[in-house]
Parts: structure tokens; C-alpha cells; sequence
């Protein structure tokens, strides 16, 4: 037989391809490895692997429990065969080794035979091992296209933190697992489909999905797949389909005609369609039905701070308030938990994954260099380090996980400089100024590079475009815009930067054009349904969202939608405070998002009905 020796060395491998676990101490494995050999290992291909009990038993419950009861024998060593093992297949000398590697504290190679060790690791209950080749398997490059195999790899073998992983992608990339992976999905047996299109959780914009997708399954095998379409198709929120589409194409598909299970179900969603249409004449409460009951969404956006001309409380100025708002209610909600450390507005803000990050502004009498965190996850506000000078009315950018905070008021005079805050160090560090001084400008990151546009010099409003490139420390002049903006905002998306909205000096404005960055060319876009400054902007779901904003007169709540593909604007829900000067972002990292989104679901129907009649009412 082979004979493969272990022991602690000062293998120091840490890179692309390998496995590490840290949490085992070094200095104790090297104790115990300068010991004797106690513990031989028979891998099922007959390799044998000499090894220390102490160690591996450390690493493994399975050998913690199980190697007290194994005989020692002449040599004073304990034998374990994994040829005697039921699963003994998998515990080849390859395996055997990754696992040995990693109790040992070395560098485990990540090879084709991972899964192999993941599925070893889940027997052997190595649980740090264990959830390191999840991880790793989880954020590999061809996770979308392969999630469905590792799903149902898992789910035959048992291998249960792999199976959870996987769901939990399904359930928020499904449709782009459906994309790359077509075959696979069609492919499905019934149970997850039907488990994956029901869940609540299931993160998709339009049910029409939900219904194509059962279609398409369908067809794959009518024969043996025709008994489910009753079942699947009350999986489909048909009370979100747009109703020309409900008739038009679900109501005339030839399996839905020829199943009479679905005749129950379809007569719910057609006396649905035909109270909306009559929604004012309906006198009773009504409950939202599960059919038109919103999934709960993966992002929410988060409005935070801001100037208010009417607060509840009846003050007018800065405000701390937080709200957040549910994407697929189309409500926003209060949170609770308010900037402790006072209101502030004409601030900036930045998103690195749980973390919202609030810089400078303004309280209605100081000029804010101070900066704050809130983390969404634990609803914890802090403060952190402060710009080395004040800011109001201040552009933020994110560039490779530091935050740059460029130009503002000092409450003085407009700024021309930028500083790069560091979140891992909490330390501030000065980079090359701008060309032009300039607040109330808006930026953003794209392609590795932050662009700024617009703003105010203290004498004129700019329609001037300045671009940084963080590997030379250098600004540079780009095409300017159509129409001169202060109080602006922008928002990426895919290959292009939408800038909106502002004022000339004269006016507010509703107009909205698109930079193309690679071709450098401008293009006017459909203007917004209200002309507003100083408002927040986020792009969600192929959407932009702005919010609040100052109209001329006064700070307005209203939030408008444009769809990006439809080129059309949409009205969404107004928030709950009239403000302007606020900032809005998109929180997409949330374990729980819960806390954030609208709990009363089941009123969504009976509010739209009283809305409906409050509207009919006549005006006093």
C-alpha cells in the first residue's frame, strides 16, 4: 500500500484555487504533530494515510466520536477503513487528502473533485470544511448556470448547507438561472419547481414569469406533466397579471382548457379582475387574495434625512427621519430607527453591502464635516470618522470599497477638493481637486471610474461633466450636458448615466437625458411628471426611482418610476414626509429584510378600494 505521512509544516498558501481553514490553531497542531503517528486512515482505493487522532478529531466530530471506540492494534495505532463505510466510494485517496490538508491547517487545492469533498466533509462533520467549499462553490463565476445542478446534486447526497445555498440563489436569481440554464430548469422535477414558484420569497418583478415558466414545463411532457397544471397554476399571483394579458393569453391556453381542475381557480381570478373594474361600487372591506398577494422583495430603498416643510409635528427644516420602501407592495414604511445623532440634509451617502454611510450636510445652522454609518442588519447607527473639512451639498461617490467625497459648501465658500474616506481604517485622505469648484453637483461610478455633473459654483450653474480616474490621481473635461442642472441627480444603468431634473437658476426642471460614457454622446429622454431639485434618485429592478425633491414652491413627498425598458414614467406610492435634500439608496444585502417592508399585506385592496372612493368624492 502507499503511505502518505502528515504533519504540520510552514506551508503558507493562501490564494486563487485553494481552500484555508482558520480556525484551527497552528501552534497547537504543531505541538501535537511533532508526536508520534497514532491513527492509520485506509482510503477506499486502498491508500493509507497516517495521521494524528488528536488532530483529525479536532477538525471532525465524526472522528471525535468515533475513533474512542476504534481497537488499538500491535502497533500501537488505531486502524479506520473507509472501505468498511457504506458511502466508501467517495472517500478516495484525493478526498482523503483535501480532508487531511485542512485539519492540518495546510492549503486545500480546489480541483474537479470538490463536490467529492463537500460531500466527504458533510459525512465526516467538518462543518468550517463544509462551509468553505459551499461558499466557494457559491461564489463562483458559473454559480447561475450550474445552481440547479449543485441544488439537486445536494438534495440526492444529503449534503443539506450546499441544498439551503442553492434554494436561496434559485430564490433570487431565477430568472437569470432560468436564462442561462433553459434545459435545466424545464428539466425539474416537480416538487422544486412547484416549491420554488409558490414560495413568497420568490424574487421576480412580474408574474408573467411564474406563468411562462409553467407553460413551457408543461410542454416539455404533456403526457405524464398535464396532472400538475392545476396545482402549479395556483402558484401563479394571477391578480398581478395585467389583465389584457390574463384573457388574451391564459384564459385560450389549450392545457388550461382542457384541465377542469383549473376551473375553480380561474373563476377566482376572473371575478378578481371584475371587482377592480368596479372597485368604487363596493361598499364592504375587502381582503387582499392570495392571488394578488405581493411577494416579498430581496432590495429595498431607503430614504434618509432631508428638509421638510411639513413634518408631522408641524416643524419646518432638517429632518432625521428613515424611511423604506417595499417594491412590491408599493409602500413605504417608517423605521423606527432615526438618526440618533440629529437631522441633517444636502448630504451625501454610500452603500457598501449593509452598511449605509451618510457624509457632511447640513442642520439649518452648521455645516456638517461629521459622518455616520447605519447598518441595516443590526439597525445600529455610529459615528465615524469626520471629513477633514465641512461639506454641504456634497457629491459622493463608491470606487473599489473607498468613499469619495468631492467638492460641497464649507459654509464659506463652494469646494473644489476631494478626499477618499477608507472604511476598513476609518481614515480620510486627500486626492487631486476637481477643475471647477461645485456643490449641489450629482456623481456616480461607472467602468472604474467616477464621473460629477452639473452643480453650483456660487455665480453660475454648470452643465460641465468632469471625470476621475483613480489610477493617475487625475480629473479630465468631458462633453457637457444639453441643459445647465444644479440640485441634480444621476443614476447608472447597464452601459449609460441618466442625469435628471435640477434647476437652471430659473426654473425647477423635469427633463432627463442619458450619457453614454464609451461613445460620449448625450440623448434627451421623457421627461418626469414633476419638475423637482434636489431629490433622491436609485435604480432598482430596471428602474428609476426618484423621490421628494423641491418643486419651486415647496418640498414635495412624490415618487415617480421610469421604466427603463418601456421608456415610460409611472407614479408610485408618495412617501410619508414631504422633503427635499434627502438621499435614497438601494439596500440588496439583507439576510432579513422583514423590518423594511409592508407589513399589512392583506390591506393592499381594501386601501386601493378606499383610495378609489375618497377620489370620487367631491372636491370642497
Amino acid at each position: 500500500m502507499a503511505c502518505v505521512h502528515l504533519g504540520a509544516g510552514d506551508d503558507k498558501i493562501d490564494s486563487f484555487g485553494m481552500l484555508r481553514c482558520t480556525t484551527l490553531n497552528a501552534a497547537e497542531i504543531a505541538e501535537l504533530s511533532s508526536k508520534p503517528y497514532d491513527t492509520v486512515l485506509i482510503c477506499s482505493d486502498g491508500i493509507v494515510f497516517n495521521a494524528h487522532e488528536d488532530i483529525i478529531s479536532k477538525g471532525s466530530d465524526y472522528f471525535r466520536s468515533g475513533l474512542q471506540y476504534v481497537p488499538v492494534n500491535k502497533e500501537d495505532k488505531k486502524v479506520f477503513n473507509f472501505s468498511e463505510v457504506s458511502t466508501s466510494c467517495m472517500f478516495t485517496c484525493e478526498v482523503i487528502s483535501s480532508v487531511m490538508n485542512w485539519v492540518y491547517g495546510r492549503a486545500v487545492p480546489v480541483t474537479k473533485s470538490l463536490l467529492d469533498t463537500l460531500r466527504a466533509a458533510s459525512y465526516l462533520l467538518m462543518s468550517d470544511l463544509e462551509k468553505a467549499c459551499v461558499e466557494h462553490i457559491m461564489h463562483s463565476e458559473d454559480i447561475t448556470r450550474d445552481c440547479i445542478k449543485y441544488y439537486q446534486w445536494a438534495h440526492i447526497f444529503m449534503v443539506e448547507p450546499l441544498k439551503q445555498a442553492g434554494y436561496k440563489h434559485l430564490l433570487k436569481n431565477l430568472p437569470a438561472v432560468y436564462r442561462e440554464s433553459e434545459e435545466d430548469m424545464l428539466n425539474l422535477d416537480y416538487e422544486l419547481l412547484h416549491g420554488l414558484l409558490e414560495d413568497n420569497h420568490l424574487n421576480i418583478s412580474d408574474e408573467v414569469f411564474v406563468w411562462k415558466i409553467i407553460q413551457k414545463w408543461i410542454k416539455v411532457n404533456p403526457g405524464e406533466r398535464r396532472i400538475y397544471i392545476p396545482s402549479l397554476l395556483q402558484t401563479c399571483r394571477m391578480g398581478l397579471i395585467p389583465r389584457e394579458f390574463f384573457y388574451n393569453q391564459i384564459v385560450n391556453d389549450l392545457y388550461i382548457r382542457g384541465s377542469c381542475g383549473c376551473d375553480s381557480f380561474m373563476m377566482q381570478a376572473v371575478r378578481f379582475f371584475s371587482s377592480m373594474e368596479n372597485l368604487e361600487h363596493i361598499d364592504v372591506e375587502v381582503t387582499t387574495p392570495a392571488l394578488a398577494m405581493p411577494r416579498v422583495p430581496h432590495e429595498v430603498l431607503f430614504a434618509v434625512g432631508g428638509w421638510s416643510s411639513g413634518a408631522p409635528d408641524g416643524r419646518r427644516g432638517p429632518t432625521n427621519a428613515v424611511e423604506s420602501y417595499d417594491i412590491r407592495a408599493d409602500r413605504w414604511v417608517d423605521v423606527k430607527e432615526a438618526d440618533p445623532y440629529g437631522a441633517r440634509c444636502y448630504h451625501g451617502v454610500a452603500i457598501i453591502g449593509r452598511h449605509v454611510y451618510l457624509f457632511g450636510g447640513f442642520n439649518g445652522y452648521d455645516y456638517y464635516s461629521s459622518c455616520r454609518s447605519f447598518n441595516t442588519e443590526t439597525r445600529e447607527w455610529r459615528e465615524i470618522a469626520p471629513m477633514r473639512i465641512p461639506r454641504c451639498y456634497v457629491s459622493v461617490a463608491l470606487l473599489h470599497d473607498k468613499i469619495y467625497a468631492m467638492g460641497g459648501h464649507n459654509g464659506s465658500y463652494r469646494e473644489r477638493s476631494v478626499e477618499r474616506y477608507d472604511p476598513a481604517r476609518d481614515t480620510w485622505t486627500s486626492v487631486a481637486a476637481m477643475h471647477t469648484r461645485r456643490s449641489d453637483a450629482t456623481a456616480c461610478l461607472f467602468n472604474d471610474k467616477i464621473y460629477i455633473f452639473g452643480g453650483f459654483t456660487g455665480e453660475v450653474v454648470l452643465d460641465t461633466v468632469e471625470v476621475y480616474d483613480a489610477a493617475t490621481d487625475s480629473w479630465m473635461f468631458l462633453p457637457s450636458m444639453s441643459t445647465s442642472r444644479s440640485g441634480v441627480s444621476c443614476a447608472v444603468h447597464q452601459e449609460h448615466i441618466y442625469v435628471l431634473g435640477g434647476s437652471d437658476g430659473e426654473r425647477r426642471l423635469g427633463t432627463m437625458e442619458r450619457y453614454s460614457p464609451r461613445e460620449q454622446y448625450w440623448t434627451v429622454l421623457p421627461p418626469m411628471g414633476t419638475a423637482r431639485s434636489n431629490f433622491g434618485v436609485s435604480v432598482i429592478e430596471n428602474c428609476i426611482y426618484v423621490a421628494g425633491g423641491f418643486n419651486g414652491t415647496t418640498t414635495i413627498p412624490d415618487v415617480e418610476c421610469y421604466d427603463i425598458d418601456a421608456q415610460l414614467w409611472f407614479v408610485a406610492t408618495p412617501m410619508g414626509l414631504d422633503r427635499s435634500a434627502l438621499s435614497l439608496s438601494r439596500i440588496s444585502c439583507l439576510d432579513d429584510v422583514s423590518g423594511y417592508i409592508y407589513q399589512h399585506r392583506e390591506n393592499l385592496l381594501e386601501e386601493r378600494r378606499l383610495d378609489v372612493r375618497r377620489k370620487q368624492q367631491p372636491q370642497t
